[in-house]
């Protein structure tokens, strides 16, 4: 089955998942190539979402495409991409994101805001908690684009160490995982994963209300908002499934992948749903995981 046979077979499924998340378009690119019932490729979602979207609603969507495919599924945010990216994505069927040269570029990029920081001096660097989380983010972001370069280019120029260009013990949401990971699942390991998804969450707080028109414009407090949003996502992960089963009232599922979408899209975000996400999400899902931690520190009681 070629894929637009596949997207008006599901057409109906589709358009009910874009409806309820806010996507009022999408495109589909990409090709399949069918072994037995096992499709072989990525589907790429192109979607443009209302301005009021969130980061909860692009990930829902991504979920649900997942789903209906049951397939690798990529969506980006139209907003999201810059006209080079667009322009490729339209052209070609295949986004920047999944070439060489771009990534590349991606990373030379994070390495130079990165080093243009640090070069203001360790003084500012250690009081100045915006620059930090702003470095922090920028070496993440040479992780992530690293991980994406094919086998051909890392033989080609094996003077790098590509597995390590960025040692994981340098970014805190990465060494957190492993903090995390050494601790036996039970409700120790949920009370710690609770502890740092309200720590992100109270980080993102400090800018609920800000004017999203100087959030737009300020590079610190992007990188701030994406940073502390995949930190407390990720941390969702690692939860037991006892205790989300028992919490069904939060998108544990939602939040994870929202954390996957800052992750693999590096400096080329939503802005827009980020800001909503932090105005109209953050508070609640603190109160409501605030409740949790208490009923998990009374069962230590």
């Amino acid at each position: 089955m070629r894929l637009d046979e596949l997207v008006k077979a599901e057409g109906d499924k589709i358009r009910r998942a874009a409806g309820e998340h806010g996507a009022k378009a999408v495109r589909f690119f990409g090709k399949l190539e069918w072994d037995s019932d096992k499709p072989d490729g990525s589907i790429f979602v192109l979607a443009e979402f209302v301005p009021e979207c969130t980061l909860l609603d692009q990930a829902s969507l991504s979920l649900s495409m997942k789903n209906i495919f049951g397939h690798n599924v990529e969506v980006f945010s139209q907003s999201a991409l810059t006209e080079d990216v667009l322009g490729n994505l339209l052209e070609s069927g295949v986004p920047l994101t999944h070439d060489d040269e771009y990534n590349l570029g991606g990373i030379q990029t994070a390495i130079e805001k990165a080093e243009r920081y640090k070069s203001l001096g360790r003084e500012i660097f250690e009081q100045n908690e915006l620059v930090q989380t702003f470095v922090v983010h920028q070496l993440q972001i040479v992780h992530v684009l690293s991980n994406r370069i094919s086998e051909d280019m890392k033989e080609e120029a094996d003077e790098i160490d590509w597995e390590n260009l960025v040692p994981l013990e340098e970014i805190p949401l990465y060494k957190g995982r492993e903090l995390v990971d050494d601790v036996p699942s039970g409700r120790d390991k949920d009370l710690m994963l609770f502890n740092t998804m309200i720590f992100a969450l109270e980080l993102l707080e400090k800018h609920v209300g800000r004017p999203p028109e100087e959030t737009q414009q300020d590079e610190l407090v992007r990188a701030w908002l994406a940073h502390h949003l995949t930190v407390a996502g990720d941390a969702c992960r690692s939860l037991s499934p006892q205790l989300r089963t028992a919490t069904p009232d939060i998108p544990w599922d939602v939040l994870v992948e929202m954390a996957c979408i800052i992750e693999v899209s590096g400096s080329d975000l939503d802005w827009q749903a980020i800001w909503n996400t932090v105005e109209h999400d953050v508070m609640p899902l603190l109160a409501a995981m605030k409740e949790i931690r208490a009923q998990l520190d009374a069962q230590g009681n």
